[in-house]
């Protein structure tokens, strides 16, 4: 994975746990399927799987060879996509990504911008003519007005959203992807949410996470330990606890 992010440009350091997350992810559908298949037979299932055989699943395409077989899409520093008509595009005051994989949605992305985009522009190079034929015709379109366009045509499109518009996304929070919630000390939260819900465990959050020391005392004398104990340890600087606005209250 780290190989083809970076492409010619070395390996790029992931700063996602991405195999973490999807074993964790797998094993919970599996878990599902194996509780449906007791209720349909009566039959318990053992689940066996292990980070490596995620990592090959969610790679297979990638590791499986054969004659003929077209390389890998490679990645670089800044990639913006495989191919032309795979990538993201700047547009006058923001990013969209444009994602066509047939010869009818690549001609519907031609008449929308009236571009001559060649004979196969599928197969077209990501920094190529037709990538340059693409830019010089998004980068005059605000994006609203570009994805208009494209979606209206049928253009596989959607917009590049920053963190703080993802936050605000009226579609997202629809779909229940924020929480909205009040802090204490920072008033009103907006946050994303769990990945899933279920009926007797509902995702997202249930209480803000904590400032710095904030249940310092809390948690030492839940576990036993005394006043006395606890204000040397403090004294000491070995432990500590919030002051209430986000920092570190003084030794008492």
């Amino acid at each position: 994975m780290m190989a083809a992010q970076g492409g010619e440009d070395d390996p790029i350091l992931y700063t996602i746990a991405v195999n973490d997350v999807a074993t964790a992810s797998v094993v919970t559908m599996s878990v599902i399927a194996a509780l449906n298949a007791r209720e349909r037979t009566g039959e318990g299932q053992e689940i066996l799987t292990s980070l490596m055989a995620q990592s090959l699943l969610f790679q297979l395409g990638e590791m499986v060879t054969y004659e003929g077989r077209p390389p890998n899409d490679m990645g670089g520093t800044d990639c913006l996509g495989v191919r032309a008509l795979h990538r993201y595009y700047a547009c006058a005051d923001g990013w969209l990504g444009l994602v066509c994989s047939t010869d009818e949605e690549s001609g519907a992305l031609a008449r929308a911008l009236g571009l001559d985009l060649g004979p196969a522009p599928l197969l077209a190079p990501r920094d190529g003519v037709v990538a340059e034929r693409l830019e010089a015709a998004l980068a005059g379109l605000t994006r609203a007005a570009a994805l208009e366009v494209l979606l209206g045509a049928g253009v596989p499109a959607a917009p590049v959203l920053r963190s703080a518009e993802a936050l605000e996304d009226a579609w997202l929070s629809e779909n229940r992807h924020h929480e909205r919630w009040r802090h204490p000390r920072l008033g009103p939260v907006v946050s994303a949410r769990a990945y899933t819900d279920f009926t007797r465990t509902p995702g997202g959050l249930t209480r803000p996470a904590p400032d710095i020391g904030e249940h310092t005392v809390e948690v030492l004398t839940e576990w036993g330990v005394g006043p006395a104990r606890i204000s040397a340890l403090m004294a000491a600087g070995a432990i500590f606890e919030g002051d209430g606005r986000g920092g570190v209250a003084p030794p008492h």
